[in-house]
């Protein structure tokens, strides 16, 4: 992320805050873990469409095994070889679909970048907000009052960089107690970030 990129973000939160609210913080996704998150995912996923497509080869050649020694066995004169009872070229290309499929899985690279530059965050004396920017330059604000902050917790790896997340109670009533996770991801020295929102906000 650019510094010009991040002082424009900045400003657009710095615009959000009301009449003598100041912030109190104000961070950004560390790039480096939305990468290193990014590339554990296609790595999961390109190992597994290997692991589908050597099953279904299998499956492929045990069933032409089947059916060329079931033909066999009722025409012990059959002039048909093992391989015709092999799928079709299309039948092959359909096997193959995953290969292919994981390798497109690579362009959701950009995306990850893309979401690690456009997001920005801050914590003020009222609430917490976090502010996206989308690929069209749209700016998507989020704000947290005190009372919809609940359960926070922290998940940090060894150089202090972690995520620091909550449940927001907003939207549950009497009849749907329902909430949903949200929080600041990749925030670096992300146990100062906690300590400042149990601060400001308390432990619910």
């Amino acid at each position: 992320m650019t510094n010009s990129h991040r002082e424009r973000l900045k400003a657009a939160l710095e615009r959000e805050l009301d009449q003598g609210e100041e912030f109190l913080w104000i961070g950004f996704p560390a790039k480096s873990i939305f990468m290193r998150r990014a590339y554990s995912t296609i790595k999961v996923s390109f190992i597994i469409a290997i692991i589908l497509t050597c099953f279904t080869v299998a499956i492929h050649l045990i069933d032409a095994n089947s059916m060329y020694m079931q033909a066999l066995a009722k025409n012990p004169k059959l002039d048909k070889t093992y391989g015709d009872y092999l799928p079709t070229k299309l039948g092959w290309l359909l096997t193959f679909w995953a290969i292919p499929l994981s390798f497109v899985s690579f362009a959701a690279i950009p995306h990850f970048k893309r979401q690690a530059n456009e997001i920005a965050y801050g914590i003020t004396q009222n609430r917490a907000l976090i502010l996206r920017q989308s690929k069209s330059g749209k700016l998507r604000e989020r704000d947290y009052r005190p009372d919809e902050l609940i359960h926070l917790s922290r998940n940090e790896d060894a150089n202090g960089i972690g995520d620091v997340v909550f449940q927001s109670a907003r939207g549950a009533n009497a009849t749907n107690q329902t909430s949903t996770r949200h929080g600041f991801l990749a925030v670096e020295d992300a146990v100062e970030v906690e300590r400042l929102l149990r601060k400001q906000f308390g432990d619910a």
